[in-house]
């Protein structure tokens, strides 16, 4: 089997390991995913290469399109000591790893996807000759270009203000992952690598530091404010004010205020 498909990833994460090699090649919008472990963010002309057996977890954005090179083990290409490109091959699909493919290739999968996209019904013919020639320009890609990044850049303020327009209502962990077009898994990963606290830590440290600028201002109760800020009642936002602060929220409020008096009057 050696074949290409146009495909768009889904929203909701998913995730599975087969028993062929692939390709996934990104077009449009932003796709992500993660290969035993190896975690990138899919632009276009970037190739994730997915051995076989390869856990993998993957998902993009509702404009997302990739194309998808599917492989079989025993292919020629890959058993046939006599191929030409069986060396190339071979070495390509060792391990997970992105490649960035060249402009002149980039300009070609647009081509195709056009070509594809045209013929009503494509057929296996085409589907093989397509998947061939997108194989053959990443595996010549393999020696020219640099190694893609693993990540792209992870925009923490993207969640900051997710969080912050959403405050009033229980988020999930999901939820911010959804945001970041991202597995839940590999969001939680990432997320800790870039900032060093869970994405749940955070959520609370926003959520917290929220509060004290309306208790600063002093226009709501205690229990308004906490379900301002997203606590499910009174007594878990005081719970979690004092492991913050060490003192409930009504004390902190107090001694804010009357220190900020004292400054304004001295």
């Amino acid at each position: 089997m050696l074949r290409a498909r146009l495909v768009h990833l889904p929203e909701k994460a998913q995730c599975h390991r087969h028993a062929h090699h692939q390709l996934v090649i990104g077009l449009t919008g932003e796709s992500n995913l993660s290969i035993d472990g190896l975690e990138t963010r899919l632009e276009s002309g970037c190739v994730a290469v997915v051995p076989t057996q390869s856990l993998h977890d993957f998902q993009g954005d509702p404009s997302n399109q990739v194309w998808v090179i599917d492989l079989d083990r025993d292919s020629p290409e890959l058993t046939d000591q006599d191929h030409p490109g069986q060396p190339a091959f071979a070495r390509l699909f060792e391990k997970p790893r992105v490649i960035t493919l060249n402009k002149p290739v980039r300009d070609l999968l647009w081509h195709y996807r056009d070509q594809m996209e045209n013929i009503p019904q494509a057929n296996e013919v085409l589907s093989y000759h397509l998947g061939a020639a997108i194989a053959q320009l990443t595996v010549a890609n393999l020696d020219e270009q640099t190694v893609a990044p693993r990540y792209g850049r992870f925009r923490v303020e993207r969640v900051e203000r997710f969080i912050d327009l959403n405050m009033h209502r229980p988020i999930k962990i999901a939820d911010m992952a959804r945001e970041m077009c991202m597995s839940t898994s590999h969001f939680q990963r990432r997320f800790r690598r870039e900032t060093g606290v869970s994405p749940r830590q955070f959520l609370i440290r926003r959520r917290l530091g929220r509060a004290e600028s309306l208790l600063r201002e002093g226009m709501l109760s205690i229990d308004e404010i906490s379900q301002r800020v997203g606590f499910c009642s009174q007594s878990a936002f005081t719970n979690a004010f004092r492991q913050r602060r060490g003192q409930t929220p009504a004390r902190w409020r107090d001694q804010v205020q009357s220190r900020d008096k004292e400054d304004g009057t001295a």
